[in-house]
C-alpha cells in the first residue's frame, strides 16, 4: 500500500511537470522590407577610408589605398568634390592652413578620372588650381548599380619645397552626387 501511495505521488508529479514545462507553441513573425525608385536617384550604399604614405623626402603625402564610394541610380548623375577639410589633423608644429601647398582629390571610374578638386591651404599653389572645389563631372550614364568609385588624395609641399610637419593628417573629402 505505501508503494502505491508513493506510485501515486510520484506520478501526480510527472503528469503536473509535463503539463508546467510542455512546450508551447511561440508566435513568429517576420519583416518584408520593399524598395523601389523613382528616378532621377542615387543613392550611396557604402563608403570606405583610404591611406596616405609620405614621399622620400617628406613633401607629400600620396595615396597608396584609395577610398571608395559604392552607389546606385536610376539613370545618369554627376560628380563633384564640394570640400576637402581638416577632420583632425595633429601636428607638431604649425596648423593645416599654413602647412599644406596644394592638396588635390579625384574620383575614378576603374582607373579613369571621373572629377578632380584641387585647393591651396596655404595659398602657395593656388597658381596650380586646375579644378577647383565645386568642379562638375561628365554625366555618369545610369543606370548605375552597386558601382564602385575610388576616391584618391594627394597632400603636398612640393611648390615651397619644405617637408610637411610630422603628425597625424586626417582629410575627409566630400563627394556629391547630382542624379540627372
Amino acid at each position: 500500500m505505501m508503494n502505491l501511495r508513493r506510485l501515486a505521488l510520484v506520478s501526480g508529479f510527472a503528469v503536473l511537470s509535463a503539463l508546467a514545462f510542455s512546450p508551447k507553441a511561440q508566435a513568429q513573425n517576420a519583416n518584408v522590407d520593399f524598395s523601389g525608385e523613382i528616378g532621377p536617384a542615387c543613392i550611396i550604399n557604402s563608403t570606405e577610408n583610404g591611406r596616405l604614405e609620405k614621399n622620400l623626402s617628406g613633401t607629400s603625402l600620396n595615396t597608396i589605398l584609395p577610398g571608395n564610394i559604392n552607389v546606385s541610380c536610376t539613370d545618369g548623375t554627376t560628380f563633384t568634390i564640394t570640400s576637402i577639410t581638416d577632420n583632425g589633423t595633429v601636428l607638431s608644429t604649425g596648423t593645416y592652413t599654413e602647412n599644406i601647398d596644394f592638396i588635390t582629390a579625384r574620383v575614378l571610374d576603374g582607373g579613369i578620372p571621373v572629377v578632380n578638386g584641387d585647393l591651396s591651404p596655404n595659398g602657395v599653389g593656388s597658381n596650380f588650381i586646375i579644378n577647383p572645389i565645386g568642379t562638375v563631372s561628365e554625366l555618369q550614364l545610369g543606370p548605375i548599380t552597386d558601382k564602385d568609385y575610388a576616391v584618391e588624395l594627394a597632400v603636398t609641399n612640393t611648390f615651397s619645397g619644405i617637408a610637411l610637419n610630422s603628425g597625424y593628417y586626417k582629410i575627409r573629402v566630400n563627394v556629391a552626387l547630382a542624379p540627372q
